[in-house]
């Protein structure tokens, strides 16, 4: 069975942390202590874990006291509910992508309106 990559699954977590939450810090336990506040009871939990949990996966011997599955199942429970945070950011860059697209069309038509109008001879 291939090793859990704790500290990049932390570095993930961390980043969505910064982006969908708006916390500081370097590491997971920084950004946690941060805005964990914000998250619901049982993804706290989980990130918490995997807090401290990535500093004891960078020690080989601390590493074989993990239960490598169960940090694994709180770190993608973590990052696939900060994952799901960003789905409303979605929906309004869509929307404001098709609102810009059916404004431009509306703009060229009225433009080539206008230019027919002109060639001829009614304005």
């Amino acid at each position: 069975m291939p090793a859990t990559d704790i500290p990049g699954l932390a570095l993930q977590a961390t980043t969505l942390m910064q982006q969908r939450l708006g916390a500081r810090g370097d590491s997971l336990e920084q950004a946690v202590r941060a805005r964990g506040w914000r998250l619901p009871r049982k993804v706290r939990r989980a990130a918490v874990e995997l807090a401290e949990a990535e500093p004891m996966a960078a020690h080989p011997r601390l590493r074989l006291m993990l239960d490598e599955a169960q940090v694994e199942r709180s770190g993608r429970l973590l990052v696939n509910y900060l994952h799901a945070l960003g789905a409303s950011e979605r929906r309004w860059r869509l929307f404001l992508s098709v609102a810009a697209s059916v404004s431009f069309a509306l703009l060229v038509t009225i433009a080539g309106v206008i230019s027919v109008l002109v060639w001829r001879g009614y304005l």
